[in-house]
């Protein structure tokens, strides 16, 4: 059982790539959107090797300075580029110098406190992409496109990451924690977690089948 719901995200995001890849015609009119399925691709793949690491330590390093800030810088430049308001494209600079500084800041204290040093980049991270999510949402419902809100990938692309992320903070962010003190509690979170990620996957398919993608605005 274990097994299976470690493999089974991975599958869920190559799926996720295939179906990006079929419709890379439609995605290739806006930049950051063409990129979406390698990005799905890579994701999956570091995912899958993810599966094989199996000592705390080095897992834990590898999804949280890996994997993680990937995801992470993906999904702002991808909102960055797709903003038509100046002020939030110069926030989101802002975010992403923040994000960079604090990155490189907790390599250098990687052999301190690993556990807590990940908490900490995690939050910022999360915090980062909510912050971004919301000047999204801000934008979407003052313009013309709250009407038609379905063929947004953006929109498909936010709920996926808010289902995740914030069901699954509690376990991405305590996960050592819980599993020291109670592997009954943890193996229970950690099958929550692997589904809502998922669920995020199928969204973001349901985003790049449903969404009319326009040009950048970069």
């Amino acid at each position: 059982m274990i097994a299976f719901f470690r493999l089974i995200v991975p599958v869920i995001c190559f799926i996720t790539t295939i179906v990006g890849f079929i419709n890379l015609k439609k995605l290739k009119s806006n930049f950051w959107f063409s990129l979406f399925p390698y990005y799905l691709f890579i994701i999956a793949s570091l995912d899958f090797f993810g599966y094989f690491i199996t000592k705390q330590h080095s897992n834990t390093v590898y999804f949280t300075y890996l994997v993680f800030p990937i995801q992470g810088l993906f999904h702002i430049l991808l909102y960055y580029s797709n903003s038509k308001i100046k002020s939030h494209k110069y926030f989101i600079k802002l975010i992403l110098l923040a994000l960079l500084i604090s990155y490189f800041w907790f390599w250098f204290f990687l052999s301190s406190d690993i556990q807590l040093l990940t908490v900490i980049y995690n939050n910022n991270v999360l915090i980062a992409l909510f912050i971004v999510i919301l000047l999204y949402f801000f934008e979407l419902f003052n313009s013309e496109n709250i009407f038609h809100f379905q063929e947004d990938l953006r929109f498909w692309i936010s709920i996926g990451l808010i289902i995740f992320y914030l069901f699954g903070f509690p376990y991405s962010t305590f996960r050592s924690l819980v599993f020291s003190g109670n592997y009954n509690i943890g193996m229970p979170m950690f099958y929550v977690h692997n589904s809502l990620s998922c669920l995020m996957y199928i969204l973001f398919a349901i985003g790049i089948i449903k969404s009319k993608i326009s040009e950048n605005v970069i």
